[in-house]
């Protein structure tokens, strides 16, 4: 009888580890394919030096103070990157720098960068910096 309950232990045991590790891959594939998503370092800096050349042509032809905010945001993705930082981490991390963030009181506490652009616009400029640097 203890021989019958050691080998179901034992089978359940490789069973529960199987599964685990296969979970565990199928975890680690996801997250390498959304970073495959992503352009390389490279490839991003040129994407935004680019859009970043437009701006300022934009800007020195018509003043505008939000494509100014757009203008800084990109450049510090773009210095970001250029610090080794990966793409998709210096998208969100220079986002947060914008955008208020609400802390568990309900207040807002404003980013290292206080501007009068909404929430609504800064979405819409991290959209669009989301779409310029993937594949």
């Amino acid at each position: 009888m203890k021989r019958i309950l050691s080998k179901r232990f034992a089978t359940m045991a490789f069973l529960l580890g199987l599964m685990t590790f296969g979970f565990g891959v199928t975890g680690l594939s996801a997250q390498d394919s959304e970073l495959a998503k992503w352009v390389i370092a490279d490839e991003a800096i040129t994407r935004l030096n680019q859009e970043i050349s437009v701006m300022d042509l934009e800007l020195k032809n018509t003043p505008n103070e939000a494509l100014d905010y757009k203008r800084k945001y990109y450049s510090l993705i773009l210095f970001s990157i250029e610090e080794g930082q990966a793409v998709p981490q210096a998208v969100e991390q220079n986002y947060a720098r914008f955008v208020p963030a609400t802390t568990s009181f309900s207040s807002q506490v404003m980013g290292d960068m206080p501007n009068p652009l909404s929430v609504a616009v800064w979405q819409g400029y991290r959209q669009e910096a989301t779409q310029l640097l993937k594949n």
